[in-house]
């Protein structure tokens, strides 16, 4: 039982040092990062289910983060889902100016970005497909 159990504990923590690796891009369904502002309603819990759901049933892997209310949090998340090379970032953002930065960033790593839910204001219109 204790040799099961030193195995087991093994088992957990290798699982724990994982790292990021190369995705071959031929052989992965195309990876979405989804930043929500926030589940501060049935509307917007709603909301997310819907764009996870139809983005699933399309064989896209959905990588979802909550906002929780926090611009800096979205900011984050997005910054984060460049750094994992997702192939789209869908973005509901919580306010509408401070994007401009990150969004670029974006760009620059040959990421399209979709805004949902509200506009944006931005100085480049380029910075996001739609």
């Amino acid at each position: 039982m204790k040799k099961f159990l030193f195995y087991l504990l093994t088992l957990f923590i290798l699982t724990g040092c994982t790292h990021a690796i190369d995705r071959d891009e031929d052989a992965l369904s195309p990876v979405v990062g989804f930043s929500q502002s926030g589940t501060e309603s049935n509307w917007r819990k709603a909301h997310t289910d819907s764009i996870i759901t139809e983005l699933e049933k399309e064989d896209y892997q959905v990588l979802y983060r909550n906002g929780f209310l926090n611009q800096e949090r979205q900011i984050q998340d997005i910054r984060r889902f460049i750094a994992y090379k997702v192939d789209l970032i869908i973005l509901a953002p919580l306010v509408e100016s401070g994007w401009d930065t990150v969004l670029t960033e974006a760009k620059d790593a040959g990421i399209p970005v979709i805004i949902v839910d509200r506009n944006i204001q931005t100085n480049d219109s380029d910075l996001y497909i739609t």
